[in-house]
């Protein structure tokens, strides 16, 4: 006797509702290691996709905040407020760009500033912005008060031949790092500021040690 057996079969539609695009600072591309990524305000995790983005699908809410924790080679980040019902519904891709710290993996011809912030105790100080005047450039120190500042591609500066080296110029000046920390002030209130000038050579690692404030 044949018999009929009619199957029903559930059809499950999901929505992608944000995709995460991480990308390293120093090389300017996609960053390859493993990475957290977790939203602030819903228990979701991402779908990591073949062509490296972070997908989070069905989202509730109207907007979150994405953090990544940067693992061994990147500080950690945090976006902006993200509305996610202003991103494109067809590509919903936000960029996050992730800063290398001390322990990147930089390749033996970068040209770096490598160092630590100390206190007058010798003790290294966490949490210090040190920023690179005259451009964009901007880092911290680790917990242990080191840090790295890099040179992505020295066609966005000048180098001059001094001595037989080329030596990295800034508006024709060597480099100038302003350090500040906002638990450091005067008797005013104002955050102390440091400045130093360094100079730095094409292809090699300068080495710092310096006092705050």
């Amino acid at each position: 006797m044949n018999q009929n057996i009619s199957i029903l079969a559930e059809s499950i539609t999901t929505r992608l509702s944000l995709a995460v695009d991480i990308t390293d600072d120093y090389q300017e591309s996609r960053v390859i290691s493993e990475l957290k990524i977790f939203l602030k305000d819903q228990d979701i995790q991402p779908v990591k996709n073949l062509s490296g983005y972070y997908l989070f699908l069905d989202l509730k809410g109207s907007n979150d905040t994405v953090l990544v924790q940067g693992g061994d080679y990147y500080f950690d980040n945090e976006s902006e407020n993200i509305e996610l019902g202003e991103l494109d519904t067809l590509c919903p891709v936000v960029n996050i760009t992730l800063k290398p710290n001390p322990s990147y993996l930089f390749p033996s011809s970068a040209t770096l500033i490598r160092g630590c912030v100390r206190d007058s105790q010798n003790d290294g100080i966490s949490g210090a912005t040190i920023r690179m005047k005259k451009t964009d450039f901007e880092t911290q120190t680790t917990t242990l008060g080191e840090f790295v500042i890099y040179f992505r591609g020295l066609n966005y500066y000048e180098v001059e031949t001094e001595d037989g080296k080329k030596m990295v110029k800034i508006d024709g000046k060597n480099p100038e790092l302003n350090i500040e920390h906002p638990d450091y002030r005067n008797k005013k209130g104002k955050i102390r500021k440091k400045n130093v000038t360094v100079e730095v050579e094409e292809g090699k690692t300068t080495l710092l040690s310096i006092t705050y404030p």
